[in-house]
């Protein structure tokens, strides 16, 4: 390359018909290589390459990627041309067949295709366009890099969110309740690792992931080198009921610590909490003017501070209240 004098990089115009792969296209004029033995490689100044400036990055599906690439040709003749690709394993293809010619001062348009075989890992591709009349050619570099997709299973009571690398939200995965948020196409993050994190719901805790993530813990670390499919488990909260006896008006319960999720009484119970299994609660027996504690219902609980150890299945007592003069 170094026998020529000059390099520059082209303007790039690329028209996006499949949303699929990510495929950048950069177009280089250089000297160097040529479709065939009888063909000088000194450049096609006369022709351009046109491709857009700036390419998003797209989802790696099933449906290959095509990007529409224009080739100017800014002669006063019109030059019969072929076309040539090369690309690893072929994953770039070029449908060349209605540019046989480029009109003076007119241009045309090929499709380039990339199918890639693997889905991480940047390819690459050169395309050929050669004048035949003058014998020199045009040169232009197309890449891509295979996308992976993170998904997640949506919860009806529960979210999980995929953290940035400081630990807040990410944001581009929020899945479960009302948030919808629940795939994204990941290309840098490629065979690197995420995180994501499991949350209580009102109403439900989280009990342990599945299929790509395990164990119970609620932030599941994952290399993406590959696609991801993520669920989630969520159990109902065991629920404590506390009944007063004579009413309400006649003392209260305090809940230590405050409930886990929200909790509405049903029956003749005027308290209710939510909490995981395991939980270690201290409930309180509140005097009211007038009345003072007397018992509770719950095995050894013989002073107004009554701690249990919440299990696997509804919990429910009461705590009985008389006269502040004394009980009967």
């Amino acid at each position: 390359m170094n026998r020529f004098k000059s390099r520059q990089i082209l303007r790039l115009v690329v028209y996006n018909k499949v949303v699929r792969n990510e495929l950048l296209v950069l177009a280089i004029l250089c000297g160097c290589g040529s479709a065939s033995t009888n063909v000088d490689e000194s450049q096609a100044d006369h022709l351009k390459f046109e491709t857009d400036a700036s390419i998003d990055s797209t989802f790696l599906g099933a449906t290959s990627d095509e990007r529409i690439v224009k080739l100017r040709n800014d002669s006063g003749r019109s030059v019969t041309v072929a076309w040539d690709i090369e690309s690893e394993n072929e994953e770039f293809s070029v449908n060349a067949g209605g540019c046989p010619a480029v009109p003076a001062n007119g241009e045309c348009e090929i499709t380039v295709t990339y199918a890639p075989l693997a889905k991480i890992g940047e390819r690459t591709g050169t395309i050929t366009v050669t004048d035949i009349e003058a014998e020199s050619v045009k040169k232009l570099t197309v890449s891509g890099r295979g996308k992976v997709t993170l998904a997640v299973t949506h919860q009806t009571d529960g979210v999980v969110t995929l953290l940035a690398d400081n630990g807040d939200v990410d944001g581009r995965i929020e899945c479960g309740e009302s948030f919808t948020k629940c795939q994204v196409e990941l290309g840098d993050e490629s065979d690197q690792m995420v995180t994501l994190k499991a949350n209580d719901g009102p109403s439900k805790y989280f009990a342990g992931w599945a299929t790509d993530c395990s164990g119970t813990e609620a932030t599941c670390e994952l290399s993406m080198n590959g696609d991801r499919v993520v669920s989630s488990t969520y159990n109902d909260y065991i629920r404590v009921n506390i009944e007063v006896d004579p009413g309400p008006t006649s003392g209260g319960v305090l809940f230590v610590p405050s409930t886990s999720g929200a909790c509405t009484p049903t029956g003749n119970y005027h308290y209710c909490a939510l909490y995981r299994p395991g939980t270690s609660l201290r409930m309180d027996a509140i005097d009211d003017d007038g009345t003072a504690f007397e018992s509770w219902t719950f095995p050894n609980c013989n002073t107004p501070n009554c701690s249990i150890t919440v299990g696997n299945t509804t919990i429910s007592g009461t705590v009985f209240f008389c006269p502040d003069t004394g009980c009967v």
